[in-house]
């Protein structure tokens, strides 16, 4: 029979008919024609942010494979370790490293912190030292063999010094020691019985936060001057520009502490800010040495340490900017929610949920907390340019011009000491940020010290020229260049 069936012709056999799947309505996976509903169109869904697209990164998916494959091979490991080894064995192989593993475990626990501690610490004592023992071995007090001794120190430890200012501005140290030097025990937080309900502005009203009270910054006061010495009626007026320089340093602080940063963009402005003070300290500290050369006659010991004092200025500079950097290697999750915003995210911001008690208004530049930090910086730079185009013209300008560079730095440390006590009231950051500053500002009262040191080192140095101009004499007098040289 004709057909096309599987039976041989002529038996009498009808082909089977071909089996047909039934449309089932809905099920929207099978092809139109096939027998089967086509999908219906999907809506259309808001595009993901490019954080969740981690599937097409090449360097994401090598990372996921290199993890399974580590994963895969620990266990076949253990595998083959359990197969090779009697039970018996393993449990006194684990009794026999008991101790060596409680060592490890106590090393892991409280190793790391005073090692981190260790180094902040001694990093912060090298330099000190070694500034101390630079001063020390120009100085012509104390007894003959103290200063060939301090030359000899000073020369052994300027490579750990330099080693110690150059592995501070490694940003990965850093980190590590100040995120462990200031880590804090996990406390578990306090929950009350009956939480307030945060509400957009209607409901029940939730408690208004306290505000954080920070410490007192006094007002700026002039520095202090100090009397006008006997042959001067008025030497300070060669310092005004350093007076001027150090109460703008003192204003800069106290309108950080009278107006923070409302937004961590401003916070993170201000601490980038910072180490253009101490550049700005570096230049004036050459500047200084390079007007003692040229426009005064006194030994040349007086310049070139203002130089080594104008490089360690530099170095901190280069500390304090790597405080900038921890900031953002310690906070890199907040700052890429801030850097990269969703609408998604911002609906977690404290702002939006308490909007009724806490309005979400900041300045729309945050650059503009940095003025007070910009001006004093100037300040520091006119300085030296002022003493630079009208150096002093007697001594006793000189002497007042070198003893106003100590309240400079101490203008600075008062600063330091604001900006950390400040970050630690007002903004949630990590310890390390604020631990960072005071440690800025210890190492610039160290070298506020150093520059009184070089005061009274000129003292000390041109003790006999000073006498002579303190209490004159009319035979002394006749020994003026003045007078015994003809205009």
């Amino acid at each position: 029979m004709p057909g096309s069936g599987t039976g041989k012709p002529g038996k009498g056999k009808t082909p089977k008919p071909p089996k047909t799947t039934p449309a089932t309505p809905g099920s929207g996976t099978g092809k139109p024609g096939k027998g089967k509903t086509p999908k219906p169109p999907s809506k259309g869904k808001a595009p993901r942010h490019r954080r969740y697209t981690w599937k097409k990164n090449p360097v994401r998916k090598a990372g996921s494979l290199l993890k399974s494959g580590f994963v895969k091979t620990r266990r076949g490991t253990r595998r083959t370790w359990k197969t090779i080894t009697s039970r018996k064995f393993r449990r006194r192989l684990h009794k026999a490293w008991t101790p060596f593993r409680a060592v490890y475990r106590g090393t892991r626990k409280h190793g790391g912190k005073l090692a981190a501690n260790v180094m902040r610490v001694g990093g912060r004592w090298i330099l000190a030292t070694h500034t101390f023992l630079g001063t020390i071995r120009l100085s012509t007090k104390g007894p003959n063999w103290l200063r060939p001794l301090s030359r000899v120190l000073h020369w052994a430890t300027s490579p750990l010094a330099m080693v110690v200012n150059i592995s501070r501005r490694w940003t990965w140290l850093s980190t590590w020691i100040y995120a462990t030097a200031t880590a804090r025990p996990i406390t578990k937080p306090v929950t009350t019985k009956t939480p307030p309900t945060p509400t957009a502005g209607t409901g029940t009203p939730a408690p208004a936060p306290s505000p954080a009270g920070h410490a007192t910054v006094p007002s700026p006061a002039t520095a202090p001057t100090g009397g006008p010495t006997v042959g001067d009626t008025s030497p300070v007026h060669h310092a005004y520009p350093l007076i001027y320089a150090a109460d703008a340093i003192r204003a800069a602080g106290a309108a950080f502490a009278a107006a923070p940063a409302d937004s961590m963009k401003g916070y993170e402005a201000v601490i980038e800010t910072l180490g253009h003070l101490d550049f700005a300290m570096c230049h004036l500290m050459h500047t200084i040495a390079q007007v003692t050369e040229e426009d005064f006659k006194v030994d040349p010991a007086i310049p070139d340490h203002f130089r080594s004092i104008g490089i360690q200025f530099l170095m901190l500079g280069g500390f304090v900017d790597s405080a900038h950097k921890v900031f953002r290697d310690l906070h890199a999750a907040q700052l890429e929610n801030l850097e990269n915003p969703t609408w998604q995210g911002r609906k977690w911001d404290i702002s939006a949920n308490w909007a009724h008690i806490m309005p979400a208004y900041s300045w729309r530049d945050p650059a503009s907390h940095t003025l007070p930090l910009l001006l004093a910086s100037g300040a520091i730079r006119d300085a030296g340019v002022h003493i630079r185009l009208h150096p002093s013209g007697t001594m006793f300008g000189y002497e007042e011009t070198i003893r106003q560079l100590a309240p400079l730095a101490e203008a600075l440390y008062g600063l330091m000491e604001t900006v950390a006590s400040v970050t630690e009231t007002e903004f949630a950051v990590h310890p390390a940020i604020p631990a960072m500053h005071r440690d800025a500002g210890q190492r610039f009262r160290d070298l506020a010290g150093s520059i009184e040191t070089v005061h009274l080192m000129y003292l000390a140095l041109h003790q006999e020229q000073i006498l002579n101009l303190l209490h004159p004499t009319y035979q002394g007098a006749k020994w003026d260049i003045g007078r015994n040289t003809t205009p």
